[in-house]
C-alpha cells in the first residue's frame, strides 16, 4: 500500500459520478465528460456514455418528481 495526499476514486464508473448531481457535459471531440457546472469531476469516457448518462438522469429526475408529487397528494 502506498501513502499519498491525493484522493483517488477507484472501482467507480462514469454513471456513479453523474448520478451524484450536477450537469453532465459531453466533450465529443476530446472524448470526455464533466459533472457539475464548474466541471468538478472530469473523466475520460466515450461520448455515448455521456449521452446515456444524460438520458438516465432525465428518467431518474422524472421518477423522483413523480414520487414527490404522489407523496404530497396524500
Amino acid at each position: 500500500m502506498t501513502a499519498t495526499t491525493k484522493t483517488f476514486l477507484r472501482d467507480a464508473t462514469e454513471v456513479n459520478f453523474s448520478l451524484l448531481g450536477g450537469q453532465v457535459t459531453i466533450y465529443h471531440t476530446k472524448g470526455g465528460i464533466t459533472v457539475g457546472k464548474q466541471g468538478w469531476i472530469k473523466m475520460r469516457a466515450w461520448s455515448r456514455i455521456g449521452v446515456l448518462v444524460n438520458q438516465l438522469r432525465l428518467l431518474l429526475d422524472a421518477q423522483l418528481q413523480e414520487s414527490i408529487r404522489y407523496s404530497s397528494d396524500g
